[in-house]
């Protein structure tokens, strides 16, 4: 930001963003996130829009799986990390390459944050909102971050965590729910855990079981276990 200019056209884009992913109380990005994106949109286009197209290695982190090739997979995020740098002018790219590795860790073969936090932020690293950042929209397969938030404040309310459930089913995004859940199963103070057993007792019946999902994934019931197993 070199002048007001700079800053009166940021903020009238950065608003009309706020106002397409605002839902009620709830906001359905990271806003840092989004600032910096913004940013980026505006004044590095060219970095900006090699974004979208590497989706993949941006947001997949390869250091923790059983199958996975190190050596491989550091050499790969190097050359993608030159590629999406080259573009730049030399006097900005060690920046740039600093606020890369924030916005998206795997890249530059961090663990950390890890995927559930980077998923209770709603961070654009993360492969599941990657996509919001750059359409502006949820997907209709996706689940809004106010549901999951009333969910999470009405454990103790029995009543209406039932009828979200009941909304969530009615639109087939009960079991995409509590695998957002999962995520939060360690924020939650010990005391609501009474609630949280008699409450899940009430919507089990609800919770779809197990399909033909991938081998590895839990179905609704499983997450429900582990919101009170952890």
């Amino acid at each position: 930001f070199t002048n007001l200019r700079c800053v009166y056209r940021f903020l009238g884009s950065f608003s009309f963003q706020v106002s397409q992913m605002r839902n009620g109380k709830t906001f359905e990005l990271n806003p840092l996130d989004l600032i910096i994106l913004e940013t980026l949109r505006l004044f590095e286009p060219a970095l900006y829009e090699a974004l979208p197209a590497r989706r993949e290695v941006l947001t997949e982190y390869k250091f923790d799986g059983i199958f996975s090739d190190d050596e491989k997979d550091k050499k790969t995020q190097q050359a993608e990390q030159t590629a999406l740098l080259a573009p730049i002018g030399e006097s900005r790219r060690h920046a740039l390459s600093e606020i890369l590795a924030e916005l998206f860790p795997a890249l530059f073969g961090h663990q950390h944050p890890d995927r559930q936090t980077m998923q209770r932020q709603l961070r654009v690293g993360h492969a599941r909102y990657f996509d919001r950042y750059f359409t502006m929209s949820l997907a209709p397969e996706d689940v809004h971050q106010a549901d999951l938030d009333a969910l999470r404040e009405n454990f103790a309310n029995s009543a209406a965590f039932v009828e979200r459930c009941k909304l969530l089913k009615s639109r087939d995004l009960l079991a995409t729910a509590f695998e957002r859940l999962d995520a939060y199963s360690q924020d939650f103070p010990v005391s609501v855990f009474p609630h949280v057993i008699t409450t899940l007792a009430e919507v089990g019946d609800m919770l779809p079981e197990k399909g033909d999902r991938e081998f590895f994934s839990f179905d609704a019931l499983t997450h429900a276990y582990r919101l009170v197993h952890f």
